[in-house]
């Protein structure tokens, strides 16, 4: 009867490692369950080419122009710098305790066919990230100045960012 039992579990034993080995089991493995399903034949593209990977056109990194503080009952800080060939230029505004601030800001860039400028003022409470508006779209180099002036006493933070053009 021993050697009956031996048997007949050497004989399970050997059938659950075959089915294993073929991938005949139904209850999924830890590699299994973790591994995409194959896909068939008929649904790949170009068996065996590598696919190029799109083509897409770096972001331009933001950098900073100028940052300026002021700390005091009715701080004002003024930021003010260059940027060549700007895609984007943006003012932040931020204190050490959230405050109505006075901001103004101008900005004088030159073009093919000359010099623009623009420029603007409000109120708005801190934080401030705002885009500035530029004199127009081919601009090839920029002056821009801002100052902001707390409606309280804390530190305001001024600072001017850019982007070039790809």
């Amino acid at each position: 009867m021993k050697t009956l039992v031996k048997v007949a579990l050497g004989i399970i034993v050997l059938v659950v490692i075959v089915g294993a080995l073929a991938g005949g089991s139904d209850t999924p493995t830890a590699d299994k369950a973790n591994t995409p399903a194959a896909t068939p034949a008929s649904e790949k593209k170009n068996a065996g080419e590598a696919t190029p990977a799109p083509a897409v056109a770096p972001r331009p990194r933001s950098r900073t122009i100028d940052t300026a503080s002021a700390t005091g009952d009715f701080a004002i800080a003024q930021a003010t710098g260059d940027i060549n060939d700007p895609a984007e230029i943006r003012l932040r505004v931020r204190s050490s305790i959230p405050q109505q601030a006075s901001v103004t800001w101008t900005m004088t860039c030159t073009q093919a066919d000359g010099a623009g400028s623009s420029d603007d003022q409000f109120d708005a409470a801190t934080p401030v990230n705002r885009r500035l508006r530029m004199p127009s779209r081919d601009v090839s180099d920029c002056t821009v100045s801002a100052n902001a002036q707390l409606g309280e006493g804390g530190k305001v933070t001024v600072t001017l960012t850019g982007k070039k053009r790809p």
